[in-house]
This record gives C-alpha cells, structure tokens and sequence, in this order.
C-alpha cells in the first residue's frame, strides 16, 4: 500500500461529478444506519415518539447530581437526553442520477483548511443574513475555489471555473450540483477526496 501524499493547491484526478454525489449520497445512508442501530440499541425512540414523563424524572435526576456535585452523572444524563430529543435523521434512500449530469466531470482543486474553513465561514454568515446575492457570491466562491475544472458534453476541453464560465452552470441549473460536490469533497480527508468518485477517467 502506497503512501498518498496531497498537497494544498494539489489538482487531483478527473472524476464524474454524479459520482461524487453518489459517494456523498452513500456516505448519508450510512450515518442514517449508524444513527439507527445507536437508537435502537439504546432504547431511544424513532420519529417524534418522545416519553415526556421519562424526560422529567431524567431532568430532576440530573439535578439531584448536579446538587451532590456528581458531574460525570450530569454528563451522562446530558448525552442521553440528547440521544432521546434528537430527531431521527431521514433516510435518504436509494441514490437517484440528477438528470442532465451524465457527461460532467471535474477535477478538485486541495485547499489548506484555513482556506477552506474561511469560504465555509463566508457562506455561513451570507445564509445567516438572508442576503440573496451575498449568497450567491459566497456559493459561487465555494466552487469556483475548490473545483478547478469542469468537462460537459458540448464543450472543448475542460474548463476552468472563472467568470462566465461559473454564471453559465448557474444558468445551466448545475450549481447546486456543483456546490454539493465541492462541500461533500472539503469535508473529506485528502486521500478520501482523492479517490471519491472512482478511478481517474482516461485520457
């Protein structure tokens, strides 16, 4: 097994976009199992199936540590409590292709964390103001930062992700695609980036 090394400003290999959304799709259907078999195993209801009594006798259990001084019992009693209040995540069921993605590949650009953390950041703050173009701007920042090219059918060659060519996916209905792929891709390990989405395509 070979040590794969990436590095910040690192392009990795070509990939079909629907299968970056495939792996992130996946990787879903996996954390909703995890999720599942935790809650069953631990007796926590499903749906909105909240025992409100039991929940009482947990607070005032909770608060009878806290007056003893006992903080490992507050702790657990916290971690429970969340385990039972918590919605059950959906089941994102079977992966279903987006229409229209076939033909589009793309290759990701490796961006330090900090890099990657202050684009993430930005977008936050745009969705926290409701600011439709700071929205925009921050999503477009996003991809434009993290995929370094994208290859459709119709077009020449790939292409790099600056001006209009970033207006004409949006105008395409390929960002949110875009978008979903370059966040699904940053929150990977480098070399789970690397291979997310198959084998280089050929050349």
């Amino acid at each position: 097994m070979s040590l794969l090394v990436v590095l910040p400003g690192q392009v990795g290999p070509p990939r079909r976009l629907v299968d970056v959304l495939r792996d992130r799709h996946e990787g879903a259907r996996e954390r909703y199992r995890l999720e599942a078999a935790f809650r069953e195993g631990n007796g926590a209801p499903f749906g909105e199936d909240i025992d409100v009594e039991e929940e009482r006798k947990r607070l005032a259990s909770m608060q009878a540590a806290l007056d003893d001084g006992d903080l490992d019992l507050v702790r657990l009693g916290h971690v429970a409590g969340l385990a039972q209040l918590s919605a059950l995540p959906q089941d994102p069921g079977e992966f279903a292709v987006p229409r229209d993605l076939e033909g589009v590949s793309l290759t990701y650009r490796y961006l330090p964390a900090r890099v990657t953390q202050a684009l993430r950041q930005a977008w936050q703050n745009a969705l926290e103001s409701n600011d439709a173009i700071a929205i925009e701007d921050a999503e477009m920042a996003i991809v434009s930062g993290t995929i370094d090219t994208v290859t459709a059918p119709g077009v020449d060659g790939p292409v790099t992700l600056r001006g209009l060519e970033m207006q004409a996916l949006r105008d395409a209905g390929v960002m949110p695609w875009m978008l979903s792929a370059a966040l699904h891709l940053q929150r990977l390990p480098s070399g789970k980036a690397w291979r997310s989405g198959g084998l280089p395509l050929p050349t």
